[in-house]
């Protein structure tokens, strides 16, 4: 009965300070009732003027009354008298309580206003009970932009992950935050090009996809399934559409990733083929007047089938002089058995009066026609097809009609063509193979084009593959390239996805050095090279020798196959020196193995024989 007694006594005892806690909870600074206080929302960079409208928002998400007085914020001490944040509602701590009023009239919380001054992009702010015992805080290091505020997600989790950009303009101060139901993004859904699509000619895309408000998207398009390299990659897309440009035939794999605070969702993977295109062999160049009486020059294209013909991405220029291309980059429709006059006006092609010619190019690189070289011709004249296909000066002028060849007399004179010569300049002068070296540095590299696509090409001046990628918000043009011309390129090497890569700046950053005709010494220096890397440490110094002897320009080749053959015979001796070891160790184990064989045999022997191992000791045989 004693014991019993005591225990009832004990427990009485107990319930009264559990209630007498729970009591003093809503009247004291106990901190540990203090936790629900948290800080909601801030608004850093606050609408103009930013030095009156910031301001932060205190939550009591718990179910006790919490009495702020001698609280601070920061080193500001929030109020010095009783202040009761009741469970559930929210306080604003603010800058300037009569401009926060005026740009917000609807708040219905208690406004306190306090000295404070946030920084737009990287801050922190601190919230402590009156003895310190508790704190809370929040840092952020990016600015969510002009009048958006940052936002907990949930009011009962302390992270810095834990928030997120409002995704209401001015915030919600006194109210629920607009994030508060934010969950990871949904798996975006493709809209166009569909899966498995087979489109013919397509150069440009529009790609579209389904869209959810306060997410990011980034789009992919590569020519592989699993992306480990890729044509176009850009994030940060907060629309449902994205254009490409200078797609080339072949088959396409592309997805979308919807990102938010809690993570990202890859959408499923849809293909497209794009095939070869099918150009017209049926446009010849009928009649060109370069000096003309009046009006301007001309050339003119005819269409020798039945069917109509679009010239859109053909390219006519002239061949002498001052070189001209005009590449025609909108529909432009011959009719069946039809003719077309471009004028000078229209295509910039300025044609030599005393020596030139023009050449057409379809979009698949064929020279489809290309005219004689004329001269000797005079002012009012054109140079024409007669009926038989050869080119004749003629006094008849018949644009848009049948050729009427009207024989003058001329006289041929001839001019030298001019040649430019470019001037190249870089900040870093590295091989295309040492990239990797040279993260974050802006470098200059030469090579030759190794493959192109879309906003993507390579170059390779024989010591590796450097990727060049043309980013879109540089806004450079990616110029007219062919496998085996020569570029230099100026750019930041970058690291992304596990792929390094070059991102030119400018325009002026891409410069043709040597196109693929113009670079025959150079093909045949990078094809010895090659052969050389799959030969032996001897026959590489040779190769090398023969290299050197037949392009004594090509210094840096010769210096990789020099490179080359040393690193095989460093391989070869290495390997010699491994092989003798190894032998070594195998005939040290077999003597090993056999002494062990004999020590065994013996102990059996002395064994059988009852002999006791090491002698006699104390009494074993008594």
């Amino acid at each position: 009965m004693g014991k019993t007694k005591y225990l009832l006594i004990f427990l009485f005892s107990l319930i009264c300070v559990i209630l007498g806690t729970q009591k003093t909870h809503a009247v004291t600074n106990d901190p540990t009732s203090e936790v629900g206080v948290v800080i909601n929302e801030v608004m850093a960079n606050a609408p103009t003027p930013e030095d009156k409208l910031e301001w932060v928002e205190l939550y009591n998400p718990g179910d006790i009354p919490i009495d702020l007085k001698n609280w601070t914020f920061g080193s500001k001490v929030i109020s010095t008298t009783s202040l009761i944040l009741e469970p559930g509602k929210y306080l604003v701590l603010a800058r300037n309580s009569d401009a926060f009023k005026l740009q917000w009239p609807n708040v219905i919380a208690l406004i306190i206003q306090i000295s404070m001054s946030l920084t737009n992009s990287n801050d922190t702010v601190i919230l402590k009970n009156a003895d310190g015992t508790y704190q809370e805080e929040f840092s952020w290091v990016s600015d969510t932009g002009d009048n958006i505020s940052w936002e907990r997600i949930d009011p009962l989790v302390s992270s810095n992950n834990n928030w997120a950009p409002s995704l209401i303009i001015g915030g919600t101060p006194g109210e629920k935050n607009s994030v508060f139901d934010l969950s990871p993004p949904l798996s975006p859904t493709l809209l166009s090009p569909q899966n498995n699509m087979e489109l013919a000619n397509a150069t440009s895309l529009e790609f579209s996809w389904q869209i959810q408000n306060g997410l990011k998207y980034e789009f992919i398009l590569s020519k592989e399934s699993d992306f480990k390299d890729f044509i176009y990659d850009e994030p940060n897309l907060t629309t449902g559409k994205f254009l490409t440009e200078d797609l080339k035939p072949g088959t396409y794999y592309w997805k979308v990733i919807a990102t938010n605070i809690l993570g990202e969702t890859s959408s499923e993977i849809f293909s497209f083929e794009i095939s070869p295109p099918i150009y017209s062999s049926a446009i010849i160049i009928n009649e060109i007047y370069p000096d003309p009486t009046s009006g301007e020059e001309w050339i003119e294209l005819y269409n020798d089938s039945a069917e109509d013909v679009n010239l859109k991405n053909w390219i006519l220029e002239d061949l002498k002089g001052s070189v001209h291309q005009y590449k025609i980059d909108n529909d432009l429709v011959i009719l069946a058995f039809g003719y077309y006059q471009i004028l000078k006006s229209q295509s910039g092609i300025t044609l030599n009066n005393d020596q030139d010619g023009v050449r057409l190019t379809r979009p698949d690189g064929v020279v489809l026609f290309e005219t004689p070289i004329f001269s000797g011709g005079q002012k009012g004249w054109s140079f024409a097809r007669n009926s038989t296909g050869i080119w004749q000066w003629t006094t008849e002028i018949t644009p848009t009609a049948t050729n009427i060849v009207s024989v003058p007399v001329v006289e041929e004179t001839i001019v030298n063509e001019e040649e430019n010569t470019p001037k190249n300049t870089a900040p870093i002068e590295i091989k295309t193979g040492e990239i990797q070296n040279h993260e974050d540095y802006l470098v200059k590299i030469t090579g030759a084009v190794v493959e192109t696509s879309g906003n993507t090409f390579y170059l390779d001046d024989g010591s590796g593959k450097a990727k060049i990628y043309i980013q879109a918000a540089a806004g450079i043009d990616k110029p007219e390239m062919h496998s085996g011309d020569i570029f230099e390129v100026t750019g930041i090497v970058n690291l992304y996805r596990n792929i390094w890569r070059v991102l030119p700046q400018k325009q002026d950053d891409i410069k043709l050095v040597k196109a693929k005709e113009e670079n025959q010494e150079i093909v045949v220096s990078n094809a010895k090279k090659s052969t050389t890397k799959s030969s032996t440490a001897s026959t590489a110094k040779v190769a090398t020798t023969t290299a050197k002897a037949r392009a004594p320009t090509s210094k840096k080749v010769a210096s990789a196959n020099t490179n080359i053959g040393n690193l095989s015979n460093n391989i070869q001796v290495g390997g010699y020196k491994s092989s003798f070891w190894i032998e070594m160790i195998k005939v040290v184990i077999g003597l090993s193995v056999v002494f062990l064989v004999i020590l065994i045999i013996k102990l059996w022997k002395m064994k059988k024989d009852n002999l006791p191992i090491g002698g006699n000791f104390g009494d074993d045989f008594t």
